[in-house]
């Protein structure tokens, strides 16, 4: 048998004797009942379905019970851990099947929310890719001073846009525009006021800049 093929075979063989356990100890057995005959297949399949989705409690759980070992063999002792497992899943049917909905839907909500916060950051983060839309912008004009033109303005995000790394030194910026270092620190604290504009410190300490897409 393959591995897949005795995995598939403890779980059923897991999901039947928890189920056998769970309806002697449990139920009347009143054979000549109606009601005991459907408890007996209401136990049955209820472990079984709780002893399938033991796989998909490990998958949860981060556990690599299952997992074959890169350049080498399952081992023997992985089956009989995981036929325990089933057939204590199977027992606890109820329980077990309960309490894997709730991990379940308590891990979709942390991935939405994960995934919620990582479009905000890429959204926050996304590089312009029209400079035009920094000049025009209105809240920007309402700031500019009489030290900066629209122009150098343009020129100092385009600097910044086209270049290869995601962000720019001072130094660098002043020497792709011929502009002195305080003029482009001022116009980056500038951007930066009116939301185009990010910076943080590299591994030397010094500030290094990067375009942004305004909210």
């Amino acid at each position: 048998m393959t591995h897949t093929q005795i995995i598939i075979a403890i779980i059923i063989a897991a999901g039947l004797l928890g189920g056998l356990t769970n309806f002697f100890l449990f139920y009347n057995l009143d054979y000549k009942k109606k009601e005991c005959w459907i408890n007996f297949l209401k136990s049955i399949f209820l472990s079984i379905c709780a002893s399938v989705t033991v796989p998909l409690f490990l998958q949860i759980i981060s556990n690599n019970l299952l997992d074959i070992p890169k350049d080498s063999t399952f081992p023997d002792k992985n089956y009989f851990i995981l036929a325990g497992f089933c057939v204590l899943a199977a027992f606890y049917s109820k329980r077990f099947l309960d309490d894997l909905y709730a991990k379940v839907n308590k891990a979709e909500k942390k991935a939405e929310e994960a995934k919620q916060i990582a479009e905000n950051a890429e959204q926050k983060n996304q590089e312009i890719d029209d400079v035009e839309e920094i000049i025009n912008d209105n809240e920007l004009n309402r700031t500019f001073t009489t030290d900066f033109s629209k122009d150098e303005i343009k020129a100092v995000s385009h600097a910044i846009l086209v270049s290869k790394y995601s962000y720019r030194t001072i130094v660098g910026v002043a020497k792709d525009t011929n502009f002195p270092e305080d003029k482009v620190k001022g116009i980056l604290e500038l951007l930066k006021k009116a939301g185009f504009a990010e910076s943080k410190k590299n591994r030397k300490g010094n500030d290094i800049w990067k375009i942004i897409y305004k909210e």
